[in-house]
């Protein structure tokens, strides 16, 4: 990763085999046969999901995959506002006004742009579809986070908002359109998360995070060995 053309080519690569795998997934989960691919059956207590065996699984790489096509599309934005947003108005009205310079730029700068925001939605709409609570909490997390960052920094405009929210509400569209099903479960799931008396998942992590806090006390440099 010498050079941002490279840096930019990977975000590409990710985001596209992102944006296949979700369509795949919503697809395969709205003709569900028994069977990832159609033809690899999974045991009756698996929670498949595209092509992961647990849905959890795919969440966590979509949470990770998502929020770099979304980093496309406002890098895309930046760039077709000159480079810098200061002065520039902000907020929808600024993402409009943006749009419309992408319009007089020929068809290639749009339709980038088009397609880093399309890959950005489906793969948040399949997150959601997914019904991951943790998928969905951490990727909450981390936004609320990178937005209080930017919050300190001072660069936190409009259109980062702007966009953040349009792509949350595109995708809640696509996702109650695509399965309406899941995202009712998965909202009924969200509500529950905090019961340990109907979650044994969370009282055993809990467990967990208890003892390895007890590990890392008792070896909180170097740890306790290899394995």
């Amino acid at each position: 990763l010498r050079s941002a053309a490279i840096v930019e080519r990977l975000a590409w690569v990710i985001s596209l085999l992102g944006l296949a795998m979700s369509v795949f997934a919503v697809v395969q989960r709205l003709q569900w046969n028994g069977s990832i691919y159609g033809f690899l059956p999974v045991a009756d207590d698996a929670s498949p999901f595209g092509p992961f065996l647990n849905h959890n699984h795919f969440a966590a790489w979509m949470e990770m995959a998502a929020p770099l096509a979304l980093g496309l599309f406002l890098s895309r934005l930046i760039r077709l506002g000159g480079g810098s947003q200061e002065g520039a108005p902000g907020g929808a009205t600024g993402l409009i006004a943006i749009l419309k310079a992408a319009l007089k730029r020929g068809p290639d700068p749009l339709a980038r742009l088009g397609m880093s925001a399309f890959a950005g939605v489906v793969m948040l709409a399949a997150l959601l579809m997914s019904g991951s609570r943790g998928g969905i909490l951490s990727l909450a997390a981390a936004m609320t986070i990178y937005g209080c960052v930017l919050a300190v920094r001072g660069r936190a405009s409009g259109i980062e908002w702007a966009v953040g929210i349009f792509a949350l509400v595109a995708a809640l569209i696509f996702a109650t359109w695509a399965g309406a099903d899941q995202i009712q479960e998965t909202v009924r799931r969200l509500t529950m998360v905090t019961s340990l008396e109907s979650e044994p998942s969370l009282a055993a992590r809990l467990v967990g995070w208890r003892y390895t806090l007890r590990i890392v006390a008792d070896y909180p440099l170097v740890g306790s060995g290899l394995g």
